[in-house]
């Protein structure tokens, strides 16, 4: 019997590079998962490769602002070019994205996974044009039909109100492979006081200044001498990190002794800290998962926490949670577990048990089971976002070379698309554009879903009402759109262009006065329409002086019109007519007409 073939899994690690908190931890326990995995039923792609990565060093530690944006730029065109190339390369079944953006299109099922909501309710973490960026690909990612996996019902909640999708976003819990850790008293302790321990970078987000706030009221209320060790690096960007208004708390309340900063630690050195702590603190305020606390749960440790809905989740009745976020508050709860060993006891027993329920085994699976979902061939997916029927374009005699040739083309069409997008007055679904393209004045232009502006063709749209597309719109190549002249003179009317219609290449469209172009429409190469006409009344004056009279031109539903032909101001050509090629018409086209001729004449009736 034929083995039934694998499935091909292509997960995608590029953000791996500039990655630093949770999505790289969440990243590499799926690739320790990968790597122990010896299954039959998937094969697993992983680009860039985790050996590439390590030994990348460009933008590793505080990154300048220029490199910041090297790899915005080239973080963008791996999701909209390279990746969607690869998931045809090796015939993907499944583009898995832990790091929350998906590619617009690919070959196989999609699936992001969206850690918490902080793109939207965080933005001063992000650059204002990076993020409004980041935000339109995802939500059109989502629109195209990408499925999305979050790691808590917190997230979940928090996510749903931002993004749009009609598909559930599936729930599928963080796991680590995280050992309970006995304490060791070989192991000797960094500081002769007990001590509270905090781990995580210091941004404003983690709310460490109020902590010490906390820690200067339990210390006044407490009969021992006691430390607070804060372990973790500044914030990655200025506007993020909180070191400057930790060190102003810490000598504001005086503690200059107690409070401890150890800056970035090596496994050992924390795991000597965490041995030898009291309990761990965690006061964040802003959290989709806390992997922190699951890492305090291996080591036996008493958690703190706010009343942060992620934190609450994972920690369940693990943790001892603090009535609010003031520092008060805070306080009573540490000052709890520094006299109550029953509690202490308690709550490490319960931490082992809880950690229990996320290990990484549990998350693989989990994971894996969306296999079960994966789609085939993306014909008829890619037909669905684009309107372009692929389902029969790339069947037999069609060599993977020239399949993918056709699709990076897409691709870089679909970049520019993306930043023509910002200059519309209005615009929804994919944007082609190809090289050489013209747009003017393209805060007059209307565009509907996925319109296509083949190579070199020139749209100017300054006019009195517009240039307003529907849905599946193309403009062929070197095609003109002109209302207006280039150099100034009067605005003109301007053109209206149904659904499902297609402008020829080397097209002339001179809408100075209106011209209305119905759906289902076809134009042939070099096909004119003028809806304007020279006044020579007068013999006297040139002609170039009489101006010229404006006047409508209709196509109406369902028309061909071939090769050369030339239509005129003042025409109506009727739903369902054929123009011949090399035709001029002068005159109104009754429906289901064909004419052909200088000047057309019917020729018969459909």
């Amino acid at each position: 019997m034929k083995s039934k073939p694998k499935k091909v899994i292509l997960l995608d690690i590029f953000f791996q590079y500039l990655a630093q908190t949770g999505i790289k931890t969440y990243t590499e326990n799926l690739l320790d998962q990968v790597e122990a995995y010896n299954g039959e039923n998937y094969t697993f792609v992983i680009y860039p490769s985790r050996e590439k990565i390590l030994k990348n060093n460009f933008f590793k530690g505080k990154t300048a602002r220029w490199k910041n944006w090297v790899f915005q730029l080239q973080y963008f065109s791996h999701k909209l070019i390279v990746l969607p190339v690869l998931s045809f390369w090796y015939k993907a079944d499944l583009v898995l994205s832990p790091d929350i953006l998906s590619p617009i299109y690919s070959r196989g099922k999609r699936v992001s996974v969206i850690h918490d909501a902080f793109f939207w309710e965080s933005p001063e973490h992000y650059n204002a044009l990076w993020r409004k960026i980041y935000l339109f690909l995802l939500q059109k990612s989502i629109d195209s039909g990408a499925n999305v996996l979050t790691i808590s019902h917190f997230a979940k909640g928090r996510i749903s109100k931002y993004l749009r999708t009609s598909n559930p976003i599936e729930v599928i819990p963080t796991g680590l492979d995280l050992k309970v850790k006995a304490k060791t008293e070989k192991l000797v302790s960094p500081l002769s006081n007990p001590y509270f321990i905090h781990v995580g970078v210091m941004e404003k987000r983690k709310n460490i200044v109020r902590l010490i706030e906390a820690f200067s009221i339990f210390l006044k209320k407490v009969k021992k001498d006691y430390s607070l060790v804060l372990v973790g690096q500044r914030g990655p960007r200025e506007a993020l990190d909180d070191y400057g208004a930790i060190l102003e708390e810490v000598k504001k309340h005086q503690l200059e002794g107690e409070v401890v900063f150890t800056g970035y630690l090596d496994e050992d050195a924390l795991t000597s800290y965490y041995n030898s702590a009291e309990a761990y603190v965690f006061p964040s305020t802003n959290e989709g998962f806390g992997l922190p606390v699951l890492e305090a749960f291996s080591y036996g440790l008493p958690v703190i926490i706010g009343p942060q809905g992620a934190l609450q989740e994972v920690g369940g009745d693990a943790v001892l949670v603090s009535k609010s976020f003031a520092a008060e508050d805070f306080s009573e709860a540490m000052l709890r577990i520094s006299k109550e060993e029953e509690t202490r006891q308690q709550l490490r027993a319960l931490g082992f048990k809880r950690l229990s329920l996320f290990t990484g085994e549990k998350f693989f699976l989990s994971l894996l089971a969306i296999g079960v979902l994966m789609g085939s061939f993306p014909g008829k997916f890619i037909s669905g976002i684009s309107g372009l029927d692929f389902s029969d374009r790339f069947g037999q005699g069609w060599d993977r070379l020239s399949t993918l040739s056709v699709l990076a083309r897409m691709g870089l069409w679909w970049l520019r698309g993306i930043f023509l997008r910002l200059q519309l007055k209005s615009s929804k679904g994919m944007l082609l554009i190809g090289k050489g393209v013209t747009i003017r004045q393209a805060a007059y232009f209307q565009v509907g879903s996925n319109f296509v502006a083949q190579d070199h063709c020139e749209i100017n749209c300054l006019s009195q009402k517009g240039i307003v597309f529907g849905d599946k719109v193309t403009v062929g190549s070197y095609a003109i759109i002109r209302p207006t002249n280039l150099y100034g003179g009067e605005l003109g009317v301007g053109l209206k262009v149904g659904s499902n219609s297609s402008i020829g290449p080397y097209a002339y469209i001179g809408c100075s006065g209106f011209i209305e172009i119905g759906d289902n429409v076809m134009m042939s190469p070099r096909v004119s329409i003028y809806a304007e006409n020279h006044i020579f009344d007068d013999r006297e004056r040139p002609m170039i002086d009489q101006g010229v009279k404006r006047s409508f031109v209709k196509i109406e539903d369902d028309c061909w019109i071939a090769s050369n032909a030339v239509i005129l101001s003042g025409v109506t050509i009727g739903r369902g007519s054929v123009v011949a090629a090399g035709s001029i018409v002068t005159k109104d086209v009754p429906p289901y007409s064909v004419v052909g001729g200088n000047p057309a004449k019917l020729i018969k009736s459909r």
